[in-house]
Parts: structure tokens; C-alpha cells; sequence
């Protein structure tokens, strides 16, 4: 794989991708969702490109997918059936399992989406501080979702 990187001042370079590279990306896997998050384009470093290459593909996706879709499922189960070991804040997934279903459909449409918007989907299923597992969180899941969602089709 090469990737090609922008560089200062407003020049483009082509690099090979080694090992090295994929394997610090894997390692710096949830600093590199947090700066894709925030809109850091993907192309001014090695590491950020391989994991937004990674994480776009569409095995990465369906797995965020089924991810979304399965708490959703879980949320809107009757009597909080298979809920028991899952430490989700299930009021805040009911209230937005809507929201969870929608960006699992887009997460499984063919064609690109913004690794912006996947490293977003990433982190809500992983900041155990946010408001899909605290009940206390100051942010709002359904607002979380649709951030994510809205940025899909946006290129940084």
C-alpha cells in the first residue's frame, strides 16, 4: 500500500506503507480515532492514513454496524431480556435506538464515508465515560449519533 500525504507548504508526497506503520497505527488505534473525530484530515500523517484506510473498509463498518443495531436490539428487548452483563445505560440507548439503527444503515451502505464519521462511531462504542455507558454524562447520545451521521458524506 502507498499513501499520499499532504506536506507544508501545500505539496503532496508518496510514501510505502511498512509494518511499522501498521502496527502504530494499531497501537495509537484511540488517539487516532479522537483526531479523525475532530476533523484532522487523514492525509498529513502515515499513521492517521492507515488507520482511516483501516477503519472505512467495509468489514470495519458492518462490525460498527452490528455493534449499533445490537444495542438498539437490546434496548428496545422487553423486560431487559440478554441486557444482563452489558454495561450500557439503557435508558439513554432506548431513547436514541432510532438514531443507532440509522447510522447502521449508513455504516452498511456501499460506497465511501469520511473516517471522520467512523472514528465518531468508534468512540461511542468505546468512551466508556460517554453517554452510551454513563448516566451521568453531559453529553447526549442521540446528539453524539447524528454528529456522527452528519459528517459521513464530508470529506476534510
Amino acid at each position: 500500500m502507498t499513501v499520499v500525504l499532504v506536506t507544508n507548504p501545500g505539496g503532496i508526497t508518496s510514501r510505502s506503507v511498512r509494518l511499522a506503520d501498521r502496527v502504530r497505527a494499531r497501537l495509537a488505534a484511540g488517539r487516532l480515532d479522537r483526531e479523525l473525530a475532530g476533523g484532522r484530515c487523514p492525509d498529513v500523517e502515515v499513521t492517521l492514513a492507515v488507520h482511516a484506510e483501516r477503519i472505512v473498509r467495509p468489514p470495519a463498518r458492518d462490525s460498527l454496524a452490528r455493534s449499533l443495531r445490537r444495542v438498539a436490539d437490546l434496548a428496545e428487548a422487553p423486560d431487559g431480556a440478554g441486557r444482563s452483563h452489558t454495561p450500557i445505560c439503557w435508558p439513554h440507548a432506548r431513547q436514541a435506538a432510532a438514531d443507532l439503527r440509522a447510522l447502521a444503515e449508513r455504516l452498511e451502505k456501499p460506497g465511501p464515508i469520511s473516517p471522520q464519521a467512523v472514528a465518531r462511531v468508534r468512540m461511542i462504542l468505546t468512551d466508556g465515560a460517554g453517554p452510551l455507558y454513563w448516566r451521568d454524562s453531559p453529553d447526549d447520545l442521540g446528539m453524539k449519533l447524528c454528529q456522527a451521521a452528519e459528517v459521513a458524506d464530508t470529506w476534510s
